[in-house]
């Protein structure tokens, strides 16, 4: 599920603007497992796989989610490529307190067919990829619930011809909502995070932030 927030959150996020949450899936409370898989197909060369799996045994929890998708595109050399897969797999360590990690990874790929008058641009590609691990550790004491995420989250961009940019994030998030009172709710928590990366046009020095 992607939850979006248009706006800055701080009492959610922190450091953000606005933000779009990913909320992977989780298995039942229940020991077992269960999947769904679909094939798409279209006009142009339209093809769009996606599974998932998820499952439950004792303590342990886990779930697997693959997706994959191509086009040729209506015009030549406007074709595309999507492919991720996400991958968790936590532990309830008792009915209090559980911990789990996170694993995404991405690469994509798309052509320009360029304007449709001149054809400038045409047969340009853009590339993308990345990946983001993150450890949890929550707790949810009914009065009070919190939690501890560690992550970090890295991709590069690379037009051709054009510019290579990359990026590297990593930090930590920590919240803590306690209900001292019925229908009272007092909330905190920490932010640190860092972000470097480095952009590198055609023709001249990379530059980092």
């Amino acid at each position: 599920r992607l939850d979006v927030y248009k706006g800055p959150q701080p009492q959610v996020f922190g450091n953000t603007f606005g933000a779009i949450n990913l909320v992977p899936k989780r298995a039942s409370s229940q020991d077992g497992v269960r999947g769904d898989a679909s094939v798409r197909g279209g006009s142009f060369g339209t093809f769009i796989e996606q599974a998932d799996l998820s499952g439950r045994s004792g303590d342990f929890d886990y779930s697997l989610a693959q997706g994959y998708a191509t086009s040729d595109g209506h015009r030549d050399d406007a074709d595309g490529r999507l492919a991720n897969v996400m991958g968790r797999v936590g532990y309830r360590f008792n009915p209090q307190w559980s911990a789990s990690v996170l694993l995404l990874a991405v690469d994509n790929t798309a052509r320009d067919p360029g304007n449709a008058d001149t054809g400038v641009g045409q047969g340009d590609r853009y590339d993308t990829d990345g990946h983001l691990a993150a450890l949890t550790v929550e707790h949810d004491h009914g009065w009070a619930k919190g939690s501890i995420k560690f992550y970090e989250n890295s991709g590069k961009a690379v037009q051709k011809p054009g510019l290579t940019s990359k990026f590297d994030m990593y930090g930590v998030r920590w919240r803590e909502d306690f209900k001292p009172w019925s229908g009272g709710l007092v909330s905190t928590g920490l932010d640190v995070d860092s972000l470097s990366g480095k952009v590198s046009p055609v023709g001249f020095k990379s530059r980092q932030f």
